[in-house]
Protein backbone atom coordinates (compact mmCIF):
# COMPACT_ATOMS: atom_id res chain seq x y z
CA UNK A 1 0.00 0.00 0.00
CA UNK A 2 3.41 2.60 0.62
CA UNK A 3 4.44 1.81 -2.55
CA UNK A 4 1.17 2.91 -4.44
CA UNK A 5 0.48 5.69 -1.85
CA UNK A 6 4.66 6.61 -3.43
CA UNK A 7 3.74 6.50 -6.90
CA UNK A 8 0.61 8.01 -6.73
CA UNK A 9 3.01 11.25 -5.00
CA UNK A 10 4.87 11.27 -8.00
CA UNK A 11 2.42 11.19 -10.52
CA UNK A 12 0.78 14.45 -8.54
CA UNK A 13 4.05 15.90 -8.14
CA UNK A 14 4.44 15.69 -12.19
CA UNK A 15 0.87 16.32 -12.92
CA UNK A 16 1.99 19.89 -13.21
CA UNK A 17 3.78 18.88 -16.83
CA UNK A 18 0.39 18.46 -17.99
CA UNK A 19 -0.75 22.26 -17.84
CA UNK A 20 2.42 23.46 -18.31
CA UNK A 21 2.68 21.86 -21.75
CA UNK A 22 -0.85 23.08 -22.72
CA UNK A 23 0.06 26.27 -21.80
CA UNK A 24 3.26 26.33 -24.12
CA UNK A 25 0.93 25.58 -26.90
CA UNK A 26 -1.54 27.82 -26.27
CA UNK A 27 0.16 30.72 -24.32
CA UNK A 28 -0.27 33.24 -27.82
CA UNK A 29 -4.16 32.97 -27.51
CA UNK A 30 -4.07 33.97 -23.77
CA UNK A 31 -5.65 37.24 -22.28
CA UNK A 32 -4.64 38.65 -18.94
CA UNK A 33 -5.80 36.42 -16.82
CA UNK A 34 -4.12 33.43 -18.49
CA UNK A 35 -1.08 34.69 -18.09
CA UNK A 36 -1.08 35.27 -15.17
CA UNK A 37 -1.68 31.67 -14.37
CA UNK A 38 0.49 29.91 -16.74
CA UNK A 39 3.45 32.05 -14.82
CA UNK A 40 1.88 30.29 -11.96
CA UNK A 41 2.44 26.91 -13.63
CA UNK A 42 5.63 27.95 -14.69
CA UNK A 43 6.39 28.75 -10.75
CA UNK A 44 4.60 25.59 -9.16
CA UNK A 45 7.19 23.22 -12.26
CA UNK A 46 9.91 24.96 -10.79
CA UNK A 47 8.92 24.47 -7.11
CA UNK A 48 7.73 20.90 -7.91
CA UNK A 49 11.60 20.23 -9.20
CA UNK A 50 12.94 21.84 -5.90
CA UNK A 51 11.14 19.60 -3.99
CA UNK A 52 11.74 16.03 -5.67
CA UNK A 53 15.47 17.10 -5.86
CA UNK A 54 15.73 18.13 -1.85
CA UNK A 55 13.69 14.82 -1.23
CA UNK A 56 16.26 12.99 -3.32
CA UNK A 57 19.18 14.62 -1.10
CA UNK A 58 17.40 14.15 2.08
CA UNK A 59 17.50 17.86 2.67
CA UNK A 60 14.57 19.70 4.78
CA UNK A 61 12.70 21.35 2.18
CA UNK A 62 9.67 23.19 4.61
CA UNK A 63 10.42 26.38 3.60
CA UNK A 64 9.38 25.27 -0.05
CA UNK A 65 5.74 24.90 1.19
CA UNK A 66 5.34 28.45 2.58
CA UNK A 67 7.14 29.63 -0.61
CA UNK A 68 4.33 27.67 -2.34
CA UNK A 69 1.77 28.60 -0.42
CA UNK A 70 2.79 32.64 -0.68
CA UNK A 71 3.32 32.19 -4.31
CA UNK A 72 -0.07 30.34 -4.95
CA UNK A 73 -2.08 32.56 -2.85
CA UNK A 74 -1.05 35.25 -4.65
CA UNK A 75 -0.47 34.37 -7.88
CA UNK A 76 -4.57 32.49 -8.38
CA UNK A 77 -5.80 35.84 -6.56
CA UNK A 78 -3.98 37.51 -9.50
CA UNK A 79 -5.99 35.21 -11.84
CA UNK A 80 -9.36 36.73 -9.95
CA UNK A 81 -8.50 40.25 -9.74
CA UNK A 82 -8.31 39.85 -13.45
CA UNK A 83 -11.53 39.37 -14.39
CA UNK A 84 -13.80 39.65 -11.06
CA UNK A 85 -15.93 42.82 -10.78
CA UNK A 86 -17.38 43.46 -7.68
CA UNK A 87 -18.16 46.43 -5.08
CA UNK A 88 -15.25 46.55 -2.24
CA UNK A 89 -12.92 44.29 -4.68
CA UNK A 90 -9.79 46.24 -3.78
CA UNK A 91 -10.83 46.20 -0.02
CA UNK A 92 -11.41 42.60 -0.49
CA UNK A 93 -7.99 41.48 -2.18
CA UNK A 94 -5.98 43.23 0.25
CA UNK A 95 -7.79 41.69 3.17
CA UNK A 96 -6.68 38.40 1.00
CA UNK A 97 -3.23 39.61 0.68
CA UNK A 98 -2.59 40.78 4.19
CA UNK A 99 -4.35 37.19 5.84
CA UNK A 100 -2.51 35.30 3.48
CA UNK A 101 1.19 37.52 5.03
CA UNK A 102 0.01 37.30 8.32
CA UNK A 103 -0.69 33.35 8.64
CA UNK A 104 2.57 32.78 7.23
CA UNK A 105 4.41 34.99 9.21
CA UNK A 106 2.66 33.06 12.27
CA UNK A 107 3.19 29.98 11.10
CA UNK A 108 6.96 30.08 10.47
CA UNK A 109 6.40 31.63 14.34
CA UNK A 110 4.85 28.79 15.70
CA UNK A 111 5.84 25.76 13.29
CA UNK A 112 8.61 26.92 12.24
CA UNK A 113 11.22 24.73 9.64
CA UNK A 114 10.15 21.52 11.67
CA UNK A 115 6.11 21.11 10.62
CA UNK A 116 3.69 21.68 7.70
CA UNK A 117 2.66 25.37 7.78
CA UNK A 118 -0.68 24.17 8.03
CA UNK A 119 -2.52 27.48 9.43
CA UNK A 120 -1.34 29.68 6.26
CA UNK A 121 -2.41 26.46 4.42
CA UNK A 122 -5.89 26.33 5.42
CA UNK A 123 -5.94 30.38 5.31
CA UNK A 124 -4.97 30.07 1.59
CA UNK A 125 -7.56 27.23 0.78
CA UNK A 126 -10.53 28.93 3.12
CA UNK A 127 -10.09 32.00 1.08
CA UNK A 128 -9.88 30.76 -2.38
CA UNK A 129 -12.56 28.66 -1.95
CA UNK A 130 -14.78 31.23 -1.05
CA UNK A 131 -13.21 33.41 -4.28
CA UNK A 132 -14.39 30.33 -6.52
CA UNK A 133 -17.63 30.02 -4.74
CA UNK A 134 -18.86 33.49 -5.06
CA UNK A 135 -17.65 33.65 -8.71
CA UNK A 136 -19.77 30.51 -9.33
CA UNK A 137 -22.96 32.61 -7.21
CA UNK A 138 -22.70 35.61 -9.14
CA UNK A 139 -22.66 33.81 -12.84
CA UNK A 140 -25.81 32.41 -11.12
CA UNK A 141 -27.06 35.81 -10.71
CA UNK A 142 -25.60 37.21 -14.27
CA UNK A 143 -25.07 34.89 -16.76
CA UNK A 144 -22.56 36.50 -18.89
CA UNK A 145 -21.33 33.06 -20.86
CA UNK A 146 -23.68 31.45 -22.85
CA UNK A 147 -21.92 28.17 -22.92
CA UNK A 148 -20.34 27.93 -19.48
CA UNK A 149 -18.44 25.00 -20.90
CA UNK A 150 -16.76 27.07 -23.43
CA UNK A 151 -15.31 29.47 -20.75
CA UNK A 152 -11.84 28.67 -19.56
CA UNK A 153 -12.65 30.77 -16.42
CA UNK A 154 -15.70 27.94 -15.61
CA UNK A 155 -13.17 25.31 -15.51
CA UNK A 156 -10.07 27.21 -14.03
CA UNK A 157 -12.74 28.13 -11.11
CA UNK A 158 -14.05 24.13 -11.02
CA UNK A 159 -10.40 23.10 -10.76
CA UNK A 160 -9.75 25.92 -7.79
CA UNK A 161 -12.72 24.85 -5.77
CA UNK A 162 -12.63 20.93 -6.19
CA UNK A 163 -8.75 21.14 -5.23
CA UNK A 164 -8.72 23.86 -2.31
CA UNK A 165 -12.17 23.21 -0.75
CA UNK A 166 -10.72 19.48 -0.92
CA UNK A 167 -7.35 19.72 1.38
CA UNK A 168 -8.97 22.40 4.13
CA UNK A 169 -9.06 19.26 6.56
CA UNK A 170 -6.05 17.58 4.65
CA UNK A 171 -4.09 19.89 5.46
CA UNK A 172 -6.22 20.84 9.10
CA UNK A 173 -5.19 17.53 10.36
CA UNK A 174 -1.82 16.95 8.55
CA UNK A 175 0.68 17.91 11.29
CA UNK A 176 -1.33 15.73 14.30
CA UNK A 177 -1.87 12.42 11.61
CA UNK A 178 1.99 12.61 10.67
CA UNK A 179 2.79 12.41 14.37
CA UNK A 180 -0.07 10.12 15.85
CA UNK A 181 -0.94 8.27 12.56
CA UNK A 182 1.49 7.81 10.17
CA UNK A 183 -0.72 5.58 8.30
CA UNK A 184 -3.88 7.88 8.19
CA UNK A 185 -1.44 10.33 7.59
CA UNK A 186 -0.21 8.55 3.76
CA UNK A 187 -3.81 7.48 3.01
CA UNK A 188 -4.72 11.85 3.54
CA UNK A 189 -1.97 12.26 1.42
CA UNK A 190 -3.24 9.81 -1.28
CA UNK A 191 -6.42 12.56 -1.51
CA UNK A 192 -4.20 15.25 -1.72
CA UNK A 193 -2.60 13.40 -4.82
CA UNK A 194 -5.72 12.67 -6.42
CA UNK A 195 -6.95 16.04 -5.94
CA UNK A 196 -3.69 17.55 -7.47
CA UNK A 197 -3.77 15.70 -10.80
CA UNK A 198 -7.63 16.38 -10.73
CA UNK A 199 -6.21 20.52 -10.28
CA UNK A 200 -3.67 20.11 -12.85
CA UNK A 201 -6.22 18.33 -15.45
CA UNK A 202 -8.81 21.19 -14.78
CA UNK A 203 -5.51 23.92 -15.18
CA UNK A 204 -5.05 22.00 -18.76
CA UNK A 205 -8.45 22.26 -20.09
CA UNK A 206 -8.69 25.83 -18.61
CA UNK A 207 -5.69 26.62 -21.27
CA UNK A 208 -7.40 23.86 -24.08
CA UNK A 209 -10.31 26.51 -24.23
CA UNK A 210 -8.18 29.80 -24.13
CA UNK A 211 -9.51 30.33 -28.04
CA UNK A 212 -12.80 31.91 -26.21
CA UNK A 213 -10.84 33.94 -24.34
CA UNK A 214 -11.15 38.16 -26.03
Amino acid sequence: MKLFFLILSYFSGFSILIPLVFGILKNKTFGLTLKVLFFYVLVATLLEILVFYTALQDINNRILSYICTLTEGVLLGLCYYSFMNFKFKNVFFLLFSVILVSTISLDLILNGLVKLNTLSRNAECTLLSFIALFYFYSLLKKPEIKNIFSSPLFWFNTGVLIYFSGNIFLFLFSNYLDEKNPDAYLAFNGIHSVLNITFSTLLALTFIKSKHVS
